[in-house]
């Protein structure tokens, strides 16, 4: 039987008010649990929140902390994102254009892709600061 914790509320609370972006575990126990501790109840917390479907675990490929998103109303799962490896900022493909993208790479190279998804780039924001430095 599961209990509902104050920590496990606190962050769930966190994470959907805060859906369009992904979080470390650092961060998470920084905004929710503070000096109250127990980062390794967060990875509990998070690990029994990714089981359920509600918070989806994000692992990038270039040696970054996983990070971890709400996606609880299942909206989420029917459409890919776009995560931008220098501010963090997550965005939302609408469905029209994820199926159109899975249709494309399936008749291309026969290769479905997981509604899980997130391609790894940078952000318009994130590219206009960089050339405005330059």
């Amino acid at each position: 039987m599961k209990y509902t914790t104050g920590k496990r509320e606190k962050i769930i609370a966190h994470l959907s008010e805060n859906a369009q972006r992904a979080f470390t575990v650092y961060e998470i126990c920084d905004a929710v649990v503070g000096s109250d501790g127990g980062i390794s109840t967060v990875y509990r917390i998070l690990s029994e929140l990714v089981a359920t479907g509600s918070v989806r675990r994000l692992m990038p490929d270039n040696g970054k902390q996983a990070t971890y998103q709400y996606i609880g109303d299942g909206h989420c799962r029917e459409h890919l994102h776009l995560k931008c490896y220098e501010c963090g900022r997550l965005l939302h493909l609408d469905e029209g254009t994820t199926h159109k993208l899975e249709q494309a790479i399936m008749l291309s190279k026969q290769f479905a892709i997981d509604e899980s998804a997130v391609l790894f780039g940078k952000c318009a924001d994130c590219r206009a600061s960089t050339i405005a430095k330059v």
